[in-house]
């Protein structure tokens, strides 16, 4: 188990994650959000500093809510958080 066994106390509304972290990357992040109970449906953004081609649809086929390119602009940022925050009332 990748994340540890406690119970689930935030209920974020995305998460940002770099590609390449270490001990875990990002993917393997994804994977183990995926498995725990409230967070399979959350949002997860792909942040990488390498803009190779296809990495943007890679990511989005592994199941990444949207893929980022380092250094992120807020003119870019911004849209992609409000497109995938939950609505509040």
């Amino acid at each position: 188990m990748l994340l540890p066994p406690s119970p689930i106390t935030l209920q974020p509304d995305f998460v940002i994650t770099d590609i390449a972290l270490p001990g875990m990357d990002g993917q393997q992040l994804l994977h183990a959000l995926r498995e725990r109970e409230g967070l399979r449906a959350l949002p997860v953004i792909a942040l990488t500093g390498v803009g190779r081609p296809g990495n943007a649809r890679r990511a989005i086929a592994a199941s990444f809510a949207a893929h980022l390119r380092k250094p992120v602009m807020l003119d870019k940022l911004l849209p992609t958080l409000r497109e995938l925050a939950p609505q509040r009332e």
